[in-house]
């Protein structure tokens, strides 16, 4: 069966195989979906003739430099800028490509297995914790707001989650 076969030879047609069989089993959301094909998109992006051979250890490093200094798409202008993507961006991108590899390997498509101790080196940010002393939780909690009622609820939420130990955000 050639549409069989073609799968097999060409990796952005396996990747959308995966991305099918995946998507379905998994029941992705869109928003996996939408990473997934950036994911394809920036594949394609790094090597239009993309091969199997193309994921030893020299071509994930060259991805991982590809992805550090391509263009992306700045959400907020809606518009490409230089720089890449970030070092976090970067090792979520090679986590979705490793999982396509695996699964690629499962199938039987990939002579090199490379991919499974590929651990590229990357920054992280430590991102400082952020909370209210006490004094100034005790005063968000006293405040007086019966000039703003629409605000008090709002307030006894943030306030409970910080008594409880939960993130606002959460």
């Amino acid at each position: 069966n050639p549409e069989t076969s073609d799968w097999r030879r060409n990796v952005i047609h396996a990747f959308n195989r995966f991305m099918a069989e995946r998507g379905e089993r998994n029941r992705w959301t869109d928003a996996t979906r939408r990473k997934m094909m950036n994911v394809r998109r920036h594949l394609q992006e790094w090597r239009p003739d993309l091969k199997w051979s193309d994921f030893d250890e020299d071509g994930l490093f060259s991805y991982v430099a590809f992805l550090r200094t391509s263009t992306r798409m700045d959400n907020r202008k809606r518009e490409e800028e230089r720089g890449g993507l970030s070092d976090s961006t970067v090792e979520k991108h090679v986590g979705f490509l490793k999982w396509f590899l695996t699964w690629a390997d499962h199938k039987g498509l990939l002579k090199c297995r490379d991919y499974a101790s590929f651990r590229p080196k990357l920054q992280r940010a430590e991102r400082p914790v952020i909370f209210l002393e006490w004094s100034e939780l005790m005063t968000l909690y006293d405040l007086d707001l019966s000039d703003r009622p629409d605000l008090a609820p709002t307030r006894d939420v943030f306030c409970f989650c910080a008594f409880t130990s939960l993130r606002y955000s959460d």
